[in-house]
Parts: C-alpha cells; structure tokens; sequence
C-alpha cells in the first residue's frame, strides 16, 4: 500500500514504511508544525538520541512525521522512536556506520495529522450547492413583518420605533363603596384604582365604623366593588396596616382585605375591630 499526503504547498509527498499493505490511499494533512534542529556529529559506531520540542503543541500525539536531512546525515541510521512522541514534540535516534563517523547537520521536519481526502469532496458539493441556492439580491421588507425571514431596512426600522408607545397609558377609576352605614369616610379618604393592560394597582385610605354602630364581628364586609376583577378566580391580598379601636385600646389587625374575581373589595371583620382606619396597596393581574 502506497500511502501519501497533501502538504501545506499542494504537493503530494509519499509517506513510507507501509510494507506488506497494498491498495492506494490519499490523505490531506492538518495541524502544522515545522521546524529544523541540528544533526550532532558522531564517531564511527555511535549513536545519540535527540530530543525536538515543537514551538506549539500538537493537539494529541497522534500524529504523523516526515523527516528530511542534509548529505552530511545520509550515512546514519535513523529512526523515531514512537514512545516518546507526545503532543510537545518527538525523540529520534541517530546511529554512525561502524567504519565512517558522521559530520554534524541539520534536519528538517514537518507533524501533521492526517484526515481523509475522500470527506472534502462532499464538502465540495456542499459549497457547490449553497452557491447556486443562494440569494444573489436580498429582499428586504419596508416594516417589520410577521413570520418574515427577510432583513427590515434601516428606515423600516426607525418607523416602527418612531410608532412605538413613549409612555404607559393607564386607566384609573374609584370604586362603588357599599355599606357606607360602617363606614365614617372622611374628607379625603378613597379606594381608587389605576390600570394598565391586564396589570392592576388598587389602593385605599378609609375609616370604618361609627360610634353608634358596631361592625358585625367574624364577618366578610364587602367595602366595595367596580374594581378590576382578579383573574383565574385568585384572590388579591392586600399588604395593609389596620387600627383598631376598642373600648379606647388600639391595635393593629393585619391583612384582612383582598379583591375578588368580580372586583370587589373585601374585608374580614374579626371580634374585637369596631371601629379603625385602613390604608394599604395591592398589585395584580386583572381580567
């Protein structure tokens, strides 16, 4: 079997060594590195073993070698000795006849790996096909377009940017209050609510409660409704701060209020809350 290469000037070099194999095989060559290293002078019947460092590692040591030497080295016997060829370079060994000493020299040499010529001729038709199916004129679109895979000008662009929407537009609105006989509304009190797609922020500042009529203890009060509704049916827990008043001793409740699915305010009245005030906010997805 007669093996080649294709280095990196194009030329096909032979590799040898390949006794007792038979067919033919054409190989291109990858991961490059070159170099020349002197050649030690040796006497009649020595031998040394020189040690060559590649300038940039290898990726692994699989690798081939092609080693070529001056006249002054022709003489010697020389071989690689594989055991040692790692990913940082390569030993090889050099041996004088026993009736003629060597003179010094230089060798040069060339690693490669090695990939099969026969994969670029697939890429070859690959590239062929992408050069008479492809888009010699893009077309592009004026605007921005749905399920488009054309490119949008520059102008196309900046239309739509220029079209966009600066601000948010939010709807705001009060809502209906119920049961005002529980509740003493003072100058400035309100349960209010500001909307912005489906996204919706209620708040409240009112007092609840008389001195001459009690709240219904362990009672669900609905305060008001013609708020956004909730969506999905879910609850909206407000984050509040309830005072209490009992018998002139304060305190505070917690969160007790949350809007409905039908947009109604709720409050949970529980034992000891005649009267108070409650202020507090709460954010959510509306319908």
């Amino acid at each position: 079997m007669s093996l080649s290469y294709i280095d990196s000037n194009g030329n096909e070099r032979a590799i040898s060594g390949l006794n007792g194999l038979s067919g033919e095989m054409v190989m291109g060559a990858s991961t490059i590195r070159k170099g020349r290293v002197s050649t030690p002078e040796l006497e009649a019947g020595g031998g040394r073993s020189v040690t060559v460092t590649f300038s940039e590692p290898m990726p692994d040591n699989d690798y081939m070698l092609d080693l070529q030497f001056n006249s002054n080295t022709y003489a010697g016997l020389i071989f690689i000795d594989e055991g040692t060829k790692t990913k940082n370079g390569f030993n090889y060994y050099i041996k004088a006849p026993s009736d003629s000493s060597i003179q010094d020299g230089y060798m040069s040499y060339t690693a490669f790996k090695l990939f099969s010529v026969e994969g670029l001729e697939d890429m070859e038709n690959d590239i062929s096909n992408l050069k008479t199916t492809k888009q010699d004129i893009l077309t592009f679109d004026t605007i921005p377009t749905a399920n488009s895979g054309n490119p949008v000008t520059s102008n196309g662009i900046l239309t739509a940017l220029n079209n966009k929407q600066n601000t948010l537009q939010y709807t705001y609105g009060n809502a209906v209050i119920y049961n005002s006989n529980y509740l003493r509304l003072a100058s400035g009190d309100y349960i209010k609510y500001a909307k912005y797609g489906r996204i919706a922020t209620v708040s409240m500042e009112v007092n609840y409660g008389k001195s001459t009529v009690n709240l219904p203890a362990n009672k669900v009060l609905t305060l008001a409704t013609g708020l956004p509704a909730v969506a999905n049916g879910m609850l909206a827990n407000f984050s509040c701060d309830t005072q209490a008043t009992r018998e002139g001793i304060s305190y505070t409740l917690g969160n007790r209020f949350w809007v409905d699915g039908y947009g109604s305010l709720c409050f949970f009245i529980p034992e000891n809350a005649w009267t108070g005030s409650l202020h507090g906010t709460v954010t959510y997805i509306a319908t």
